[in-house]
Formats: structure tokens, sequence, C-alpha cells
């Protein structure tokens, strides 16, 4: 009833001036009421629906309901105090119910607007008390007393009917029976003992309190009333277990979920999320939970945006300080080309290193396309080759489709140069290098190799701890840079290796995940020989 639209709509309405309308809306009401009554035809009740605008309806045609009357109960204030909760009424007597006085007990709720939630009135389900008194009146024995109490100690309903509405708050068993768990006790009451049991009905906040001489239980069969207390304790207790273990579970089960949580974070899951919405104590650790690992991503982001810009920065440093004997010995082997006549051979080598300053120094961008590296490539290639006539040859094999992923920028070169230095301008004869390129798995490999006379371990190893490059270099980026960037951008997984061996030559190895989607048009590009 309560998320009725009809009725809603119908109670928010204002009074009509007009009666047929008002019968119309009356019918439609009983209607709606009816069709409710057949989900709970086992019990005798009625349903009054209270307009704050003066309408109102009930389960049948009784004209001396007014919403006056409905004011007068101390209840009434606590049903606005719910804002729309379910307030269980206790029992009173209610002489304008079937046209004859009844004892009810209510379930009452403020029915409010769909739309703008202010408050329509109030939905009542008055049910008569010998309700709860018939699920127990068969149960009752001789000397046998069994009533139900609200949480104010006030009698809702009593195998004593006299004693509905009465309050047993000033009664010192009633501290004692007004607990949150199960129990029983034998108290003296007119100087004959009596044994207390009680139980919790949680829903509604009343309790179910039964009575019974100790006398008369014991004497006529002692063993009968042993197993009856006996199964009443296991009842009890059966119960208690239910609800604490309902109790451990409803406080336990955020715990775990909190718990897992902090373990996935722990991990290295930064996206793990607890979902506790609960407004207690474990709600607001979750939140807060939430809250720090928010606050981890955001600095975890910062720093690595950090590091990028301190790399970016450095990587342009280091391209800008282009080795000055290198600039020199170019320039001089220019000179020396015009000065022997070889005119186009001195303005390919000047045209080469333009494009080399301008590629390098005016280019900060850190990413470039590996057909972009090879354009750089070529040019420096082209200067050593002025300088080292008919001393190598470079051959490149990459495949088409992968010349537009994105790679770091200059780390082939530093390759390149590692092997014209240290494997080919040492070797009595012609050298080869080849540069390949492949994708894997697990990601891209770009290997550099020449037949140089290749390095000694300790060679190897000094080649890795060399802080500067040498003054023939290009530029001061050199083997350990390439290697660092690679782990810095793309983590542990990524770098460089290198293996030598001597009068072989050296391989060295470029391993990095793909940054973007490859272009469509396929094919081996084979033998970009330089040289």
């Amino acid at each position: 009833l309560y998320f009725n639209e009809d009725l809603n709509a119908i109670i928010r309405r204002p009074p009509s001036g007009d009666s047929y309308e008002r019968l119309i809306e009356a019918n439609r009401v009983m209607e709606i009421f009816s069709m409710n009554a057949y989900s709970f035809d086992s019990l005798d009740y009625y349903t009054v629906l209270y307009g704050f605008n003066g309408k109102v309806y009930t389960s049948w045609i009784n004209d001396r309901y007014n919403f006056s009357s409905i004011r007068k109960h101390s209840w009434f204030p606590k049903i606005r105090r719910k804002n729309g909760k379910i307030l269980w009424v206790s029992t009173f007597n209610d002489r304008s119910g079937y046209g004859e006085d009844k004892n009810v007990f209510s379930a009452a709720r403020l029915m409010k607007d769909y739309y703008s939630d202010k408050p329509l009135g109030v939905l009542l389900l008055n049910v008569d008390e010998k309700v709860i008194r018939n699920t127990y009146q068969n149960a009752l024995g001789e000397g046998h007393h069994i009533y139900v109490v609200d949480q104010t100690g006030r009698i809702v309903s009593d195998s004593n009917s006299a004693r509905l509405g009465q309050s047993i708050a000033g009664d010192k068993n009633w501290r004692q029976i007004h607990q949150h768990h199960a129990g029983s006790f034998i108290e003296v009451k007119k100087k004959r003992k009596v044994l207390y049991s009680y139980l919790p009905i949680t829903k509604v906040g009343w309790v179910l309190v039964e009575e019974v001489s100790v006398d008369r239980l014991l004497a006529p069969v002692k063993q009968k009333m042993e197993f009856l207390i006996s199964s009443l304790l296991i009842f009890c207790l059966m119960f208690g277990l239910i609800f604490s273990y309902a109790l451990a579970r409803r406080i336990s089960l955020p715990i775990k979920k909190l718990h897992y949580s902090m373990q996935e974070v722990e991990g290295g899951n930064l996206d793990a999320v607890s979902e506790i919405n609960s407004s207690d104590e474990i709600g607001d650790l979750s939140n807060g939970f939430n809250q720090m690992v928010k606050k981890i991503q955001y600095l975890l982001k910062d720093l690595q945006e950090q590091g990028r810009l301190k790399r970016r920065i450095e990587l342009e440093f280091l391209q800008a300080e282009i080795n000055p004997h290198f600039l020199y010995n170019t320039l001089t082997s220019i000179r020396f080309m015009v000065e022997m006549g070889r005119n186009e051979d001195a303005q390919a080598m000047l045209l080469s290193l333009g494009r080399l300053l301008r590629k390098t120094i005016g280019n900060s961008d850190e990413f470039i396309t590996i057909r972009e590296e090879i354009g750089i490539l070529k040019d420096y290639i082209l200067i050593q080759q002025v300088r080292y006539p008919d001393k190598f040859e470079v051959r490149f094999q990459i495949p088409e489709e992968l010349l537009d992923y994105q790679i770091p920028k200059l780390i082939l070169q530093p390759m390149v140069e590692n092997a014209i230095f240290h494997g080919i301008e040492p070797k009595d004869t012609k050298g080869l290098i080849v540069i390949t390129g492949k994708l894997q798995e697990d990601g891209l490999v770009i290997k550099v190799s020449d037949d140089g006379v290749g390095m000694t371990k300790e060679q190897l190893k000094a080649l890795w701890q060399m802080d500067k490059p040498s003054e023939q270099t290009f530029s001061k980026i050199g083997v350990i840079n390439v290697h660092e960037r690679l782990v810095l951008n793309f983590g542990p997984a990524y770098g460089l290796k290198i293996d030598s061996v001597v009068s072989q030559g050296t391989t060295a190895w470029l391993r990095l995940p793909v940054e973007i989607i490859p272009a469509k048009d396929g094919g081996l590009v084979e033998n970009h020989d330089c040289g």
C-alpha cells in the first residue's frame, strides 16, 4: 500500500467539493485495500488512511473516523519522527473500528509524496489483539501466564485480557526481561516461585514473556516438566547461537572484505576498492582506506609525471650537448672535401649534419617512430662513412609494418656508434653492421649486431660502467642512458642487453613494448644499406 501510486495520488489531491468525485475516490481506495487484503486473508485486521488534508479512508464503509481522533494518541508524534519507517503501536482500544470496542495493535507509517517527499498522511494497519493471543492460547496450561510487552513495558497482548494496556515497567523483573536476548529466571511472586521465560521479538521490539508456577510444573509430572524446561533452554540457546552467528557475521564480513582490499593494495593493485557502504566504524575505515588509495594513486601518478619530465629535460640537455670533437672532425672533413674539389660529397655531408642537428637538438619529442629514428641514423652513418671510407657497411632489416611503432628517441644511434668505435674501427678489414626488428609476444625487439673485433668481459663491464662517452661520440647519450630510459619508461621487464665474443663481434638487444598501432601497409624492408 505504501508504494501504490494510485493511493499516493488520491491522498495527495486536496478534498473535492464534488460528492461524486469523492465517491469515485473512496471506491478506488476500497478496491486497493481489498486487493491488499488477499495477501493477509488469515489476519483479522482493517486498514485506515488518514490524510493531513482531512481525507480519511478505511477498508470498510465507516463515517465515524476523523483525523482529529488520531492526534490524541501519544504515539502520533513518533510516526513523523520515524520519517517513513514502520512504527509498531502497542494495543489500544479502538471504539471506531468495526463499530464496536476492539483492542488492536497497529503498524503505522508516514505516507509521503513520491515527488516532493512531503508528508501526506498516516497509513494504519490495525490488527485485532486476539491474532497474537490465539497463537499462544492453545499452549496455555494450568498455571501458565503468557503476555507480550513493548519496549516501554506496556502490555500488548495478554492471556488475561484485563491486563491489556497496563505497564510492568515498574516491576522489579522488568529490567531483567527488557534485554536483547532470550533467557529465563525464577522469581518469588506472592510467596511462590515463578519461572519467567522471555524471548525478544526483534522485528517489532517486543518481548514474549511466559510466567509458570514452579510448584505446579514440578508437582504433577516432574519428568515432563524437566523435559519442557530443557527444550525451552535448548530453543533459547539455539536462538542465541543463531543471533550471535548473524551478529558476528555482520561484523566480521565487512572486516574480511576490507582486509582483502588491503591485501590487494599490498600486492600492488592500486585499483582495489573497498565496497563497504555502512555508516558504522567499519564504513568509516572503508571510506578512509579508499581515500588513502586514491591519494597514493595521485601521488604515484604525480611522481611518474615528474620522472617523465625529469627524463625529458635530461634528454634535451644531453641532446644539446653535442660533442664538440664530433662537430670539429665533421667540419674538418667537409673542408678537406671542398679543398679537394669533392663538392657534391661535401654538400651531402653538410646536409646530413644539418638534418642530424635539427632532428636531435631541434626536436624535443621524447618518443619518435622507428622510421624517424632510422632517418637520424642514416644521416649519422653517412657522416661516419665519409670519415672512414670503405670501412663498414650498415644494413637495415626491419619490416615495413614496424616502422610506425614509437620508440624513445636516440636509442639506436648510440648502439651503432658503439659498434663502429668498439667493433669495426679496430678491425683490419671492412665490417658489417646489421639492424633488425621483430615483433614478439612480449614486445618489440630491435637487434644491432656487428662482425667487429668483439669485447672481453672486462671491456664489456667497463662499457656498462662508463659514465661519459668518449670524445669520438656524437653526443653524451651513452649505453647506460639508453638502458635506464627504457627501464624508467616501461619497467624492469624491458631494457638493453649486450653480448660480445672476441674476434666474432657484438650484439645488442633492445626490448620495449608496442606503443602505437602500426601502419596498415606491410612488407619486409630489407637491405636499406648504407655503404
